[in-house]
């Protein structure tokens, strides 16, 4: 394992290791290298033991729709101009538009209220926001 700065202005020490092959980078976020290396070896410790099954895998939690609306309206602003058009209104405006849906209200509120995060999220998005299936994979591969 090594820890090193990536450049001489660099305020963070970096831990590069080798792990089944793989070739791993991460920026420890400390500034003393004593700290730097304790972390880099907690680290591998405990990619080690994921991967042999010892402890489950973190996992990031997922947002909710009210932290993830934000950077949606600027994605689809700035990625996606023709998206942009598509969309009547900012999403998540409290702005009526005409609009046909296959679930009436009732069945919608009973199927979110059932569903966990992050298909909770993703239902409200498709119904009030008209995003697409794509759409949503695409926001999935960037929001992490």
């Amino acid at each position: 394992m090594r820890i090193y700065k990536r450049s001489p202005t660099s305020l963070f020490y970096t831990v590069d290791f080798e792990l089944d092959g793989e070739e791993l980078r991460r920026s420890s976020g400390l500034t003393n290298f004593k700290y730097a290396k304790n972390s880099g070896n907690a680290l591998r410790t405990r990619m080690i033991q994921e991967k042999a099954g010892l402890i489950p895998r973190e996992k990031p939690k997922p947002s909710t729709f009210s932290e993830f609306k934000d950077t949606f309206n600027e994605w689809v602003r700035s990625d996606r101009p023709k998206s942009f058009l598509f969309y009547p209104v900012s999403c998540c405006e409290d702005v009526e538009r005409r609009v046909t849906y296959v679930f009436t209200s009732e069945d919608n509120e009973f199927g979110v209220s059932a569903a966990e995060e992050p298909l909770r999220s993703c239902s409200t998005l498709a119904r009030y926001c008209a995003i697409c299936r794509g759409e949503m994979l695409a926001l999935e591969k960037t929001a992490w």
